[in-house]
């Protein structure tokens, strides 16, 4: 069964805003045509102009007559007689205001076309450079005419079906394709002769020959997956030199922006604070099928030491970073002056890199506020939680302790002062993973 469309007549009026319509409209064989008539922004080609209108609503009523081409006699003999007799077709309150938005872009006839020819170059290379250098190279003198080009290629293809058809049903069945060498065109010892026969001891040969046996088992390879060895005498990452050190804030930030920045956080689960897949991947910790997981405290180190400072959470970085100035700032304080000014290996000073670690830490707590203030849109209850999570300023970095709590408190105290007579670059994973508890993950 087949739908009838019926036919539907639109009229609207355009306005040209000020424009001389009627130059446009009286053109001979004048081309118009309108697009999108339904959607806001109709488009309107008349002859090479293009425009855009909007709809828009009209001052008053428009009225619309139509001419009738076979008008009834006029029954009033009062009434002039008029030129055109008009019926009342529509009224509509809108109106099309176009805009000329630009004109269709002319066909380009190309009257120069290029000609394809032929070229046979027979002569050596040496020879034509020569002749190029004396001004004596002649390109006309090596173009093949068109019509013995094709003699020529009919005379190969009559060649090959004539061998073809010397040759014995018998012996083309049985023929085989000529097996191309294995020995690759990159193998060469002159680099312009490929050998044919290479020596057995070549090592090089050796281990081609033997990966093309392997491509050519159908049997399935293994994946090989590579043991990534921690390496535990890794510099810290704050030991950067200047530029680096920006370069690897940079990237910082970039995953801080991708991470998901919650208060409503376990203090007893480590997944809270460390994306504990990409340490996987990273090879920071091994991978376990053990579910749900418990952490040992080597791991636990690991997972929140500066190594893996890009894979913990927002929250975390901004502890680490907070924890690091603070005893950064305490030893600077214990310096002398020549102290403060001696350049270390990392092209900077102390007081240098002291400065570009507070400057990230101020960055990201500043970020870090941005997020959540847009996130809760209730600034005091934000500055509650923050208080809560110990991220102040002004309160001591000694008030974690109610958010990484340990069922022992000797252990803490303990493993606090051990980690502050360590090294710098693993002070705060010791100190982080000791206030952990392990029993309660």
């Amino acid at each position: 069964m087949t739908q009838e469309y019926e036919e539907q007549d639109v009229y609207v009026l355009l306005d040209f805003q000020g424009k001389d319509s009627s130059r446009l409209l009286k053109q001979p064989n004048i081309y118009f045509r309108m697009l999108n008539l339904n959607e806001s922004k109709p488009v309107v080609e008349i002859g090479e102009d293009i425009y855009e209108g909007t709809y828009d609503d009209a001052v008053g009523t428009n009225v619309y007559f139509e001419e009738c081409e076979d008008p009834p006699p006029n029954q009033n003999a009062f009434e002039a007689i008029t030129p055109i007799t008009l019926n009342y077709l529509l009224k509509q309150t809108k109106i099309l205001k176009m805009e000329k938005i630009g004109i269709k872009a002319k066909p380009v006839m190309n009257m120069n076309p290029t000609e394809m020819v032929d070229i046979n170059i027979k002569d050596d290379y040496r020879v034509l450079l020569e002749k190029y250098e004396n001004n004596k190279l002649n390109i006309e003198e090596y173009v093949v005419d068109e019509k013995i080009s094709e003699e020529d290629s009919e005379d190969k293809i009559s060649s090959d079906k004539s061998d073809e058809e010397e040759q014995p049903e018998e012996w083309k069945s049985t023929q085989l394709p000529a097996r191309q060498s294995s020995v690759p065109e990159w193998y060469s010892s002159n680099g312009d002769q490929v050998k044919s026969k290479p020596e057995p001891t070549d090592p090089t040969y050796l281990k081609y020959i033997k990966l093309q046996r392997i491509a050519e088992q159908p049997t399935k390879h293994k994946k090989i997956i590579e043991n990534i060895e921690d390496n535990k005498n890794e510099p810290p990452l704050w030991s950067l030199p200047k530029n680096d050190f920006i370069t690897w804030k940079n990237l910082i930030m970039q995953k801080v922006e991708q991470q998901q920045i919650n208060l409503d956080i376990n203090k007893d689960k480590v997944e809270d604070f460390v994306d504990i897949k990409d340490s996987i991947k990273a090879g920071i910790i091994a991978p376990s099928n053990a579910n749900p997981r418990v952490f040992t405290k080597e791991e636990k180190q690991e997972l929140l030491s500066f190594k893996n400072f890009i894979n913990v959470s927002p929250l975390m970085k901004l502890i680490m970073l907070e924890d690091y100035v603070r005893l950064e700032k305490a030893a600077i304080e214990q310096m002398t002056p020549e102290q403060l000014n001696e350049m270390s290996e990392d092209d900077c000073t102390v007081q240098e890199k002291f400065k570009l670690l507070e400057n990230f830490k101020d960055e990201l707590k500043g970020y870090i506020l941005l997020r959540l203030q847009d996130e809760s849109n209730d600034t005091e209850q934000l500055q509650k939680d923050i208080d809560l999570l110990k991220l102040s300023d002004d309160e001591d970095m000694s008030d974690l302790d109610d958010l990484y709590s340990s069922d022992d408190d000797d252990d803490e105290q303990n493993s606090a002062s051990d980690s502050e007579q360590d090294e710098e670059s693993s002070y705060v994973s010791d100190e982080m993973a000791n206030k952990m508890d392990v029993d309660k993950v």
